[in-house]
């Protein structure tokens, strides 16, 4: 039972986890998706269906796009949603530390936590939006229940139902949860039942309220993917997934994860089994997602790649941690050769942090620089509709601030310019950036015939009228 100090102290945890990230990468960093939840969010608060179906939108999740909701009518903006990007991902990173604190101990917890900080790649993912982290803390808190009372019925359905608006794999979390409750007597079955089928439930009827169409975010998934031109099936997703964990954790922390799960069920600890079960079965979720149409990515595999790291630091403290093991000096020697596997790595993950914190603050000055060289009279006053070239430029952040659709907002580097105004990158690495995508079919520059209206560093407005 959780008491008020303990309380205080998670709290407290949160906001300090916040308060750090917020010095560490400055506010008004949002990504694609959370820039479609803050618009879709605006959308529904003012009493409009969200324009779910926009060419090149990330899939939909209800309950993001209640958060963006929220934050819109609170007259909230981009550094309102960063700043509820960093709360959730500091969320994240105490449900985190409070899963591996008891599957194995605080020292467990606190490395894993230091070695999460080493890979940009899978923080720089909750700056895409809030999924992420909710995602990967609903997960843990649910694990944590489980490991603290052991077929804990609600305390384990409640976080699934909570994951299961932001990510279907949930619904088979909690579809093999509730059969695994199913046995014994004493369970409310209907109750549990309920609570695993209510999630993709509301997940089809705002659907349906949106689109008409009860299953429009597989159907706009599955598009979405063939826009992109990703991998998917099978066949893809079996091959691709060591190269996947890879690209994320680089080589030595798999292979630390693979000792610290051996040497953890040789100590005899079951609970560590039923950690590594819940982890075969999201791998498994993730092949069968993509063999019926979703892509090939990294992202799918984040909560997997947390609970490698846990076992690798687990692996890397077996000397400490695992007292009933023997031959405790080759153990010793082995975690002090992967300590120096770590390290050696240590100089190239902080020059990526470097690179993804500038990164992040370009993000957020592109924001700014947009929403200052182009104004709602100037998309009033000109002759035809606005383009904005890049499929991942903040279209729409553009649309909130020009009050139009974003499905109004064509992108020039993939269908034919048009009459109006052109929105361009000024600055040639972000061109190039946008321009760097398989299914762009032409520069993102201004088109032939067109008057330069304004421009800054990063932005510059062109008019074609002929």
């Amino acid at each position: 039972m959780w008491t008020a100090r303990r309380w205080l102290v998670l709290i407290g945890a949160v906001a300090a986890a916040t308060v750090a990230l917020v010095e560490i990468y400055g506010v008004g960093a949002v990504g694609v998706s959370g820039q479609y939840d803050l618009l879709w969010g605006a959308q529904l608060a003012n009493g409009d269906r969200a324009e779910l179906d926009a060419p090149f939108a990330p899939t939909s999740h209800p309950l993001t796009i209640a958060l963006g909701s929220a934050v819109a009518f609170l007259g909230g903006a981009t550094v309102a949603m960063s700043i509820l990007q960093f709360i959730a991902l500091a969320g994240m990173l105490v449900a985190v530390w409070l899963f591996a604190e008891e599957l194995f101990d605080r020292y467990v917890a606190t490395l894993s936590l230091l070695l999460l900080a080493l890979f940009p790649l899978l923080l720089s993912w909750s700056f895409d939006g809030l999924k992420h982290s909710l995602w990967i803390a609903a997960l843990a808190v649910a694990a944590r229940a489980e490991l603290r009372t052991p077929r804990a019925g609600g305390a384990v359905l409640w976080p699934l139902g909570i994951l299961g608006l932001v990510r279907p794999e949930a619904w088979a979390l909690a579809g093999l949860y509730c059969a695994y409750l199913w046995w014994d007597p004493a369970r409310r079955r209907a109750i549990h039942a309920a609570a695993a089928l209510a999630p993709p439930a509301l997940w089809m009827a705002f659907d349906l309220a949106m689109t008409g169409d009860a299953l429009s975010s597989l159907h706009h998934t599955t598009a979405l993917r063939g826009d992109l031109e990703r991998e998917t099936g099978l066949i893809a997703a079996v091959t691709s997934l060591p190269g996947l964990v890879e690209d994320v954790l680089g080589g030595v922390i798999p292979l630390l994860a693979a000792l610290g799960a051996i040497l953890v069920l040789a100590a005899g600890q079951r609970r560590a089994a039923g950690v590594l079960a819940v982890t075969a079965v999201l791998v498994a979720s993730f092949v069968g997602q993509s063999a019926v149409g979703f892509s090939v990515i990294p992202n799918y595999l984040a909560p997997v790649d947390i609970v490698l790291v846990v076992f690798a630091a687990a692996a890397l403290l077996a000397p400490v941690h695992l007292r009933t093991i023997g031959r405790r000096r080759a153990l010793a020697a082995v975690a002090a050769l992967a300590w120096v596997g770590v390290a050696a790595h240590v100089p190239d993950r902080l020059d990526r942090h470097d690179s993804t914190r500038a990164d992040l603050r370009a993000l957020a000055e592109s924001w700014t620089d947009l929403a200052a060289v182009v104004s709602r009279g100037d998309a009033d006053a000109t002759c035809g509709p606005v383009d904005l070239s890049g499929p991942y430029a903040p279209r729409p952040l553009l649309a909130l601030h020009l009050d139009r659709p974003v499905k109004s907002l064509r992108d020039a580097t993939i269908t034919q310019p048009r009459r109006g105004l052109h929105i361009v990158p000024t600055d040639p690495e972000m061109g190039d950036g946008l321009s760097n995508l398989a299914f762009v079919r032409r520069e993102p520059r201004r088109p032939p015939g067109a008057r330069l209206l304004r421009r800054n560093i990063t932005w510059s407005v062109w008019e074609r009228c002929a």
